[in-house]
């Protein structure tokens, strides 16, 4: 979009069909994965009810070493700390703290930095997730 700035930071790695839409500013920092059909949209476009309106818009922001989950959507405002995971299909709204695990719609924090989880690590990443996006608690791994 006209106006629009995006900053791509090094190593960032952009799966297939990945949209991303900038009117204001979107950053994506250094070693950050981009699964496919991802999307990054920092503004609402118009109003459905009014064509001529001024769209609202508000920058984007993915720390670095972050990951991003197949089919999810950042809207306007998402500012991810560094080494963020968020979860497949998850609807990103405003910020979210350096090392947490997201999922669901809109995303909520699963884990925080430090804590173990089967989110995105290996064959019980599936279960993990559509587990913890209804809402279950996350548990650590013993040892």
């Amino acid at each position: 979009m006209p106006g629009g700035e995006l900053v791509i930071g090094s190593r960032v790695y952009i799966g297939q069909g990945v949209n991303i839409s900038s009117r204001s500013r979107i950053e994506i920092g250094d070693d950050v994965r981009l699964a496919d059909y991802v999307s990054i949209v920092d503004t609402d476009f118009h109003s459905a009810r009014d064509r001529n309106a001024q769209p609202q818009v508000a920058p984007i922001f993915v720390g670095a070493r972050s990951t991003i989950g197949v089919h999810a959507t950042l809207l306007r405002g998402a500012r991810l700390g560094e080494d963020v995971e968020v979860a497949p299909g998850s609807l990103v709204i405003g910020p979210v703290p350096a090392g947490a695990r997201i999922a669901g719609v809109p995303a909520k924090v699963v884990t925080s930095a430090g804590a173990e989880t089967t989110l995105g690590r290996g064959p019980a990443s599936d279960k993990g997730v559509a587990r913890l996006a209804k809402g279950a608690t996350a548990r650590r791994r013993s040892s």
